[in-house]
């Protein structure tokens, strides 16, 4: 696929790439600016967009009330995207949208520091509430608020790790979305979460699928607020891919390799 890129940074530019032509103008880095243009010409071979550059810019800045400082057309994991990098006096935001569907998929930035059109339904407090229950932990450091592949989440940093980010928590469900990895595993040793030992894991295995189960690999891990074993184990010598719930010890997906 070719890449096609399309960057404000000036007062003008002219780019042709891909098999369509962008015109922008209007468009300075400088926190004053009110209004870019941006047009594309559809040709043969192309799909047309959704969503222009000029209405994604609107769109990120209406959303924190803030001035586009940058902006551009991008492919991202084989997605088109607009990036557009929009300041306030607090924070400069990263918005990204899909060019085609025209959503938004990431902000990335504080949403805690400025008035802005984010309506979790966890208030901050709530959010580090169930932080604090999840993890065993007390000291919460930092709590930011952003937006990741379409959904609002609080990212949460404690006190006695020093990873950028320990803990990341749905917005809207409290459900947890992602633990870093020596959290999970100190919240486990210290029982504030009910996971399984793989002692428990083994005997669960073993009355769905055979009496003679060795584990050869097992990772724990969070999938959609689900705590997860993610294990490769070997069966009556035949060996599967297994995801098993870590507290119920539900055999969520299985697979046999071939």
């Amino acid at each position: 696929m070719k890449k096609q890129t399309v960057m404000i940074t000036g007062t003008c530019a002219l780019l042709v790439a891909g098999g369509a032509t962008w015109s922008i103008a209007n468009a300075k880095e400088d926190p004053a600016v009110k209004e870019v243009t941006a047009q594309s010409t559809t040709v043969a071979g192309t799909t047309a967009s959704s969503l222009s550059l000029e209405q994604a810019v609107k769109q990120a800045e209406e959303y924190v009330g803030g001035n586009m400082v940058k902006a551009k057309q991008d492919v991202e994991d084989g997605v088109d995207v607009y990036e557009v990098d929009v300041r306030t006096p607090q924070e400069t935001y990263e918005f990204t949208f899909d060019v085609q569907t025209g959503d938004l998929i990431d902000i990335d930035g504080d949403l805690l520091l400025t008035e802005n059109k984010a309506k979790p339904a966890l208030t901050q407090q709530e959010a580090e509430t169930i932080a604090v229950e999840k993890s065993g932990l007390a000291n919460v450091k930092e709590i930011e608020l952003e937006q990741e592949k379409g959904l609002l989440v609080y990212k949460i940093e404690f006190a006695q790790y020093d990873d950028d980010v320990d803990l990341v928590i749905d917005a809207e469900t409290g459900d947890v979305v992602k633990m870093d990895d020596e959290l999970l595993n100190s919240t486990s040793e210290d029982g504030a979460k009910s996971f399984l030992s793989l002692d428990e894991v083994t005997a669960f295995i073993q009355s769905e699928l055979g009496e003679h189960v060795t584990i050869l690999e097992s990772e724990r891990d969070y999938d959609d607020g689900i705590p997860l074993y993610e294990l490769e184990v070997m069966v009556d010598n035949v060996e599967y891919d297994i995801d098993l719930h870590a507290e119920t010890g539900d055999i969520l997906k299985q697979e046999r390799d071939e």
